[in-house]
């Protein structure tokens, strides 16, 4: 139980950093695309 809490944990952490991964990735392609509008 300790462990599977533990993995648990890592596992939020792990997907935090993924969503702000994408979220930068489609910030940044949002802004190239307003640029390229322009």
């Amino acid at each position: 139980m300790y462990i599977h809490r533990y993995d648990f944990s890592l596992c939020k952490k792990l997907l935090k950093r993924k969503l702000l991964l994408i979220v930068m990735v489609i910030a940044h392609n949002k802004t190239t695309a307003r640029k390229l509008n322009e």
